[in-house]
């Protein structure tokens, strides 16, 4: 009948001309953005008919239960009152500051005319539920953008070394966290070299600090 998302979009996620599938739920954990900690990032949504309450989870712990403490979107509605038709809407959501480094799993779920359960598994008659992928980062200061030009290679590496460029000279603070937000690697280097042999393969956040400048860039570990 047109309940559920036609369209989600927040940062570099798009999901324009969806549609709501024919079992009420849509894997689109293959679709991704970053976000940083304590930024406010614009959400759109449209849909088919009105009075869609929304809400949106971040499952931020990593243990595939979203629960209320995980909301960033709770209870929003498209096009109160209205019936069918197309609907665009936009509400601002904020990642919690000290929310958990790495990607997860983030939720969203619409009802029609009554708001969405506290269990984001519950069936409802009439509505929507997608999941999509967002990765957690730091927030960058503005003289982080100092360091704008940064430049670690190889990236993928398959090899024991990366090299870490700076344009700004002086020992370089290097710490490595795993999607999960925990830190595997805690280490200065005078050079440009850094030994990642000891780090298992997988995808890291590096965050690199030199004279109080700091920067974050993804590193792949084949």
């Amino acid at each position: 009948l047109g309940d559920g998302f036609d369209a989600f979009v927040i940062g570099d996620i798009d999901n324009s001309g969806s549609g709501c599938s024919t079992d009420g739920y849509g894997n689109f954990t293959t679709m991704t953005t970053d976000l940083e900690q304590g930024e406010t990032y614009d959400l759109t949504m449209t849909t088919g008919y009105g009075s869609q309450y929304v809400r949106v989870w971040i499952d931020l712990n990593d243990d595939y239960v979203f629960s209320l403490d995980e909301l960033i979107v709770d209870n929003y509605v498209i096009a109160s009152g209205s019936g069918t038709g197309t609907f665009t809407e936009t509400t601002q959501v904020t990642i919690p500051s000290d929310a958990n480094l790495g990607s997860h799993v983030m939720r969203a779920k619409s009802n029609w005319n009554t708001v969405v359960p506290d269990d984001a598994c519950e069936v409802t008659s009439f509505g929507e539920t997608e999941d999509y992928m967002v990765t957690i980062v730091e927030s960058l200061g503005i003289n982080d953008l100092e360091l704008a030009d940064l430049r670690i290679y190889p990236n993928p590496v398959d090899g024991n070394y990366v090299t870490i460029k700076s344009p700004i000279n002086g020992d370089k603070y290097v710490k490595l966290f795993d999607i999960n937000g925990r830190r595997v690697l805690s280490t200065t280097i005078t050079g440009d070299v850094l030994d990642i042999s000891s780090i298992n393969s997988g995808f890291y956040m590096v965050e690199i600090t030199i004279n109080g400048y700091t920067n974050i860039s993804k590193l792949i570990i084949q």
